[in-house]
């Protein structure tokens, strides 16, 4: 199954044990050095709910309007989660940073990502640049930096010789 990560953004989490709303999915994280989402990060219930974390591997499911997950016990602070508090440190979001070709070109910026929900990887990338929107795809990313998400030249190269006819 796929699904675009903006689309998880505000789901209710719910523990199949106890068949309870045990927070919101407030972001996702992604492991930029893979192209994965790792986590989510979830706002506990109550006035004072605090954040923490649902590591991608305990999510079982994405339904409308919920993500399923065992237990409440899946969620976890940030500091246990080494890995994802050092991706966090390293503030590399995906989501809305800028997008470039390897040459520095401006493609805009990543509104959102596509996934697999098998692996978590992301398979697509959603750019928006002032009037117009684009999706290119995971494969062709160079590399993922502080400052931006960069593709290689070739999404802004010719189309090729049968997409030309296929278009004429």
């Amino acid at each position: 199954m796929y699904i675009q990560a903006s689309q998880l953004i505000g789901h209710a989490l719910v523990a199949l044990e106890s068949r309870q709303v045990i927070g919101r999915v407030e972001r996702p994280i992604f492991d930029p050095t893979k192209g994965q989402l790792v986590a989510l990060t979830i706002r506990s219930r109550g006035w004072f709910g605090k954040k923490q974390l649902l590591a991608a591997s305990d999510i079982l499911g994405v339904e409308p309007g919920f993500v399923l997950t065992r237990k409440l016990d899946d969620l976890v602070e940030p500091k246990e989660l080494i890995r994802v508090q050092d991706i966090i440190k390293a503030k590399m979001p995906i989501l809305g940073q800028q997008a470039v070709t390897e040459s520095g070109q401006s493609l805009g910026q990543i509104t959102d990502v596509l996934l697999d929900t098998d692996a978590w990887l992301i398979i697509k990338y959603y750019l928006h640049q002032l009037l117009s929107e684009r999706i290119l795809l995971a494969e062709d990313v160079q590399a993922i930096t502080k400052k931006a998400v960069v593709f290689f030249d070739r999404v802004n190269g010719p189309l090729p010789a049968d997409a030309e006819t296929a278009v004429a």
